[in-house]
C-alpha cells in the first residue's frame, strides 16, 4: 500500500509540473490547433530480459502519460507504467515468486500532427523500480536502476479532445550491476487532449 501511495504521489507531482509548463506555454498555443497537453492511460505489457537463469520474463498492467506540447512539433513527456507478473524459474522445487515492475521515463517527444492521425516519437531517461515476493520464506526485494525508453507510437484522433493510441512501443534498456537489460514494452489505449 505504501508503494502505491508513492506511486501516486509520485505522478501527482508530475502531473502538476507538467500542467504548470503548460499554463506557462498556453497563450502560445492557444492560437493553433495543437493541445496544450496529451494524456494517455491504457494497457501495458512488457517483456523483460532477466539474468543468469532467470529468462525473459513478461507483466501485464498499465501506463499513464503526460505530454505538454510546447510547439505543434516539440513537448515535453513523463512516462509512468506498473507492471506485475510471476517469475519463472527453472527448478523444480515449488518457489513462486510474483514481482512488480514500475518505470519512471521523462524526456523530449516528436510530433507530426494530421488530421486524422498524431505520429510521434521520443527519447526518456529515468528509472525502473522492480519488487518481488517469495513464497517460501516472507522475504520481499526491492531495486531501483536507471532505464531509458526509445520508441514512438500513432494516435487515432476521433474528436479534437479525443484520440485513440492504436500502438505505443519502447525499446527500454535497464542498467543492472554493469550491463544492459534489453526489455520491450507495448501500450495501447485512450489520449484525451486539452
Amino acid at each position: 500500500m505504501i508503494k502505491m501511495i508513492r506511486i501516486v504521489r509520485g505522478f501527482l507531482f508530475s502531473a502538476g509540473l507538467l500542467f504548470a509548463v503548460a499554463a506557462i506555454n498556453h497563450d502560445a498555443l492557444a492560437q493553433s490547433s495543437t493541445p496544450v497537453v496529451d494524456l494517455f492511460g491504457g494497457y501495458s505489457f512488457a517483456s523483460l530480459e532477466g539474468q543468469n537463469a532467470v529468462g525473459r520474463q513478461e507483466t501485464h498492467g498499465f501506463g499513464v502519460s503526460g505530454t505538454v506540447n510546447l510547439s505543434r512539433s516539440f513537448g515535453l513527456t513523463g512516462d509512468f507504467s506498473y507492471g506485475w507478473g510471476k517469475l519463472d524459474l527453472p527448478i523444480s522445487i515449488p518457489v513462486d515468486v510474483k514481482f512488480t515492475t514500475q518505470t519512471f521515463l521523462f524526456g523530449p517527444t516528436l510530433s507530426a500532427r494530421g488530421d486524422r492521425a498524431t505520429v510521434f516519437g521520443h527519447a526518456l531517461f529515468g528509472g525502473m523500480r522492480g519488487d518481488a515476493q517469495l513464497n517460501v520464506i516472507p522475504v520481499s526485494l526491492s531495486d531501483t536502476k536507471f532505464a531509458m525508453g526509445f520508441g514512438g507510437g500513432v494516435d487515432f484522433n476521433l474528436t479534437d479532445r479525443f484520440a485513440i493510441r492504436a500502438i505505443q512501443a519502447d525499446y527500454i534498456p535497464i542498467r543492472d550491476e554493469g550491463f544492459w537489460n534489453h526489455s520491450y514494452r507495448l501500450q495501447t489505449g485512450v489520449v484525451f487532449r486539452f
